[in-house]
């Protein structure tokens, strides 16, 4: 399964995937999507995401492996109502291989101990883009 996270920032929309991050502008997701929860509209993912988003969900559908959408919590209600499961890929809706998880926690406790073991820190920001401290 592949993975993509959105959470709130400052200046934007944090995306992220294991093979790459971005910011999308705050106002990049806004409308009514009411027709296309209720089954009234047909829409290509495409034609409702933001460009940037669209590509990274483009890519991991690739995979052939379901994605799993994590919407953190605090991303404002228009991101966190849309009807993502609704959506298609040419025709065929993403049900089946669209997952979605609202409100996930920004900061989530470990279950049990962790122990000792060998850490590789790998700096994923683009270049030239400022870390952000949670």
């Amino acid at each position: 399964m592949t993975e993509c996270w959105l959470w709130p920032e400052e200046n934007g929309i944090r995306w992220w995937t294991p093979d790459a991050t971005g910011l999308l502008p705050p106002d990049a997701h806004q409308g009514d999507w009411a027709g296309l929860r209720d089954g009234l509209e047909k829409t290509d993912f495409r034609n409702a995401l933001a460009a940037e988003l669209a590509g990274v969900l483009k890519q991991a559908l690739a995979s052939g492996e379901p994605v799993c959408l994590r919407l953190a919590d605090g991303l404002p209600d228009g991101w966190q109502t849309f009807p993502f499961e609704w959506l298609r890929d040419g025709g065929m809706p993403l049900q089946r291989w669209l997952g979605v998880e609202r409100h996930v926690p920004l900061r989530v406790s470990p279950t049990q101990c962790l122990g000792e073991g060998k850490v590789a820190v790998l700096n994923l920001w683009p270049e030239g883009e400022r870390e952000q401290p949670f």
